[in-house]
């Protein structure tokens, strides 16, 4: 009996508690990196197995990759409003040469601001969508509380550059005397 208990034990060390310790070190080291902001998202938990810990595991890389996507479609949009943002820019600049081209220059101008409405309401859209993914994976992993407050350290930051995003806006239109 003693030496079934043993076996038992060591089976149960190198089928359940090893491989999990190694899924649980790795999520840690991701988490722990993402909360310095040199998160590498590209990074994965080895599966090895089609278990509970493999699916674990298997979850947590889906929502790795799915992080992963929705930080670049995010740095997209971003990059998209600040690409708005300088045609914007260059609008105000022209429409402020010309005095005689305002009126197409102001039609430029709104096209631009749609633009960056657009951009910003894309923004949201995915900042929802990662919250939404973050709220379900902190069912299932006991590490999803870090994950979700790095989600809401994004969420602060999109937010931030939409009041930016705004304040620009405004900024124009007070300039073009549309408010």
């Amino acid at each position: 009996a003693l030496i079934v208990t043993v076996v038992a034990i060591i089976i149960a060390m190198k089928l359940i508690v090893n491989p999990t310790k190694k899924v649980s070190k790795t999520l840690d080291g991701i988490v722990t990196s993402i909360q310095n902001n040199e998160g590498d998202l590209t990074a994965r938990v080895d599966v090895k197995s089609n278990d509970e810990v493999g699916q674990m595991a298997s979850g947590i890389n889906e929502f790795v990759g799915l992080l992963q996507e929705n930080m670049i479609t995010m740095r997209q949009s971003a990059d998209k409003l600040q690409m708005s943002m300088n045609v914007v820019s260059n609008k105000v600049a022209e429409s402020n040469e010309s005095v005689t081209s305002v009126s197409s220059s102001t039609e430029e101008l709104a096209a631009s601001m749609e633009e960056v409405a657009a951009t910003i309401q894309e923004l949201s859209e995915y900042s929802k969508s990662v919250l939404n993914q973050a709220n379900e994976i902190s069912k299932d992993a006991d590490h999803g509380v870090d994950v979700v407050s790095d989600l809401q350290k994004v969420r602060i930051r999109h937010h931030y550059l939409c009041i930016v995003g705004f304040m620009v806006i405004d900024i124009l239109a007070r300039r073009m005397n549309i408010w």
